[in-house]
């Protein structure tokens, strides 16, 4: 076989995941019919886990591939975009040192544009 091209190994790549996502879930499906006791809890977690995981990298490898037919490897999805512009909520159970139960979110452009930022409690 001679060298594929980035769209071929992202194509078959997204193609061998969604056969890895299915063979997950037929063996995640037994496990919860045959494998029922409290001593295949540690297992049934753990398929589940690799599901997941592998229907997340599917997701992934879809848009890439998507993205690599419109020749748009490296543009940023709205979703990307979004979160980059906006600042973490200022208030959570793993920060320490902020107000509890206070939260804002602050749009990171347009700053010094002639915009004056207002901060609104």
């Amino acid at each position: 076989m001679g060298l594929q091209g980035p769209k071929d190994v992202i194509r078959d790549t997204a193609r061998d995941l969604a056969g890895l996502v299915g063979e997950l879930a037929i063996l995640k499906a037994d496990t919860h019919h045959w494998l029922n006791g409290a001593e295949y809890a540690v297992l049934r977690h753990r398929l589940e886990d690799a599901h997941a995981a592998a229907e997340a990298a599917l997701v992934v490898q879809r848009s890439t591939y998507q993205r690599s037919l419109i020749g748009c490897l490296d543009c940023e999805t709205r979703e990307e975009a979004q979160a980059r512009s906006l600042l973490s909520p200022s208030s959570g159970p793993a920060q320490v040192g902020t107000t509890p139960r206070m939260s804002f979110r602050a749009l990171t452009s347009g700053v010094g544009e002639g915009v004056d930022p207002e901060i609104a409690l």
